[in-house]
Formats: structure tokens, C-alpha cells, sequence
């Protein structure tokens, strides 16, 4: 439940008590409410596979808990492998599936191939590499993705892929004592390649 007024310099939505989707008078987008219902209805008989690194590891761990379970922390202290795999839903015939892949850079162990999903969320962007390195790696997992979709057609299947990038993080962040409202000054601060830590 959000308090008014925020006396901090944090991040508040400014639709963040609205419930609809829609575009205000003000252009503001409106968050919709979760509804747990109306997500098992459209992920009925679905299996929805998310491969990346802890950013999207919170987003797993968000829905799954969104969806009943409670038991994910205790499973990921114990769990090694980087995998975990979930049913939900009360009708039972939705999977949703996570593996652990910070760079996207190896074959998707069972992100793909074994899972066969029906929706493909990847998270790529906030290990910085540079830019050749970086677009190796994405050209390397194409092939995969369109081994995917041609079986997807066979199958007569709708597969959907999303891809989600991060910015690598914020650069100078601890020298900012408010909140900037120039964007293209923050825009050009987070394109400056020589403001990050280099990583292989």
C-alpha cells in the first residue's frame, strides 16, 4: 500500500494506484491488477519458459509466488543446477519454467529443446560485454530460436518470444543527489562505454 507523500528520492509510478490498462487524459499508462484467474485461463495448457540471470530469476520467483507457491526460497537454497520448474494453476496443465543463463552465450540446456514452450522470455543487457562480443552472442542463439519456431509450426503451436533488455546498470549513480529530468543527458551518460567495468 503506497503512503503519500514519498519523502525519498524513489521511483513511484504515477498511475500506480490505477486499474485499468488504458492511456490517461494525462498519457500516463495505467497498471492493470493482477488476476490470477484470468492469467491461468490465458496460460491454460501453456508452458512458459524465462532464461537469464537474477533480474529475471526475480520475475519467476514474483509469479510463481503470485500463483501459490511458497516454498521456491527454500528450493533455491538447496537447488544447484540452475533450474526450476513449476506446475500451477488449479487445472494443473500450466508450466513455467527457469534456467539460470547470465550471458546467453551457451545452448540453452532446456530452456528450448526439452521444454518445448509455448513463450520464451529472455533477459540479456545487464552483464555489460562490448559490443562485438555482445553481438556474437546474440547471433549464436538465433539459430536456436528459429529451430524453435519452425517447430512450433509443425506442431501447428503459437509460440511467442519475448526479449528483455536491461540497462547495465547506472553509471556515476552514487555522485546524483536528485532526480534528473534531462533525457538525453541520462541517455548519453548510459552510452558512454568508458563509464562501465570491463567483463568478458
Amino acid at each position: 500500500e503506497l503512503v503519500q507523500p514519498w519523502h525519498t528520492y524513489e521511483w513511484q509510478p504515477s498511475a500506480a494506484t490505477k486499474t485499468t490498462t488504458t492511456i490517461d487524459d494525462d498519457g500516463l499508462c495505467e497498471f492493470s491488477k493482477w488476476d490470477q484467474d484470468l492469467f491461468c485461463q490465458l496460460a491454460h495448457n501453456r508452458t512458459i519458459s524465462m532464461v537469464g540471470d537474477s533480474l529475471m530469476l526475480e520475475q519467476f520467483s514474483s509469479l510463481i509466488h503470485m500463483l501459490g507457491i511458497r516454498d521456491f526460497q527454500e528450493a533455491f537454497v538447496y537447488n544447484t543446477s540452475g533450474y526450476f520448474e513449476y506446475t500451477v494453476c488449479p487445472h494443473n496443465t500450466t508450466r513455467i519454467f527457469f534456467e539460470w543463463n547470465n550471458w546467453l552465450r551457451k545452448v540453452f540446456k532446456r530452456g528450448l529443446s526439452v521444454v518445448e514452450p509455448d513463450i520464451l522470455i529472455l533477459n540479456k543487457g545487464a552483464w555489460w560485454t562490448d559490443n562485438s562480443a555482445h553481438r556474437h552472442r546474440v547471433m549464436g542463439v538465433f539459430p536456436q530460436l528459429k529451430e524453435w519456431q519452425t517447430r512450433c509450426q509443425q506442431q501447428e503451436r503459437q509460440c511467442h518470444l519475448i526479449w528483455r533488455t536491461t540497462v547495465p546498470g547506472h553509471p556515476l549513480c552514487q555522485t546524483m543527489t536528485h532526480p534528473s529530468t534531462n533525457i538525453s543527458q541520462m541517455e548519453a551518460l548510459i552510452a558512454d562505454q568508458s563509464l562501465y567495468p570491463k567483463q568478458n
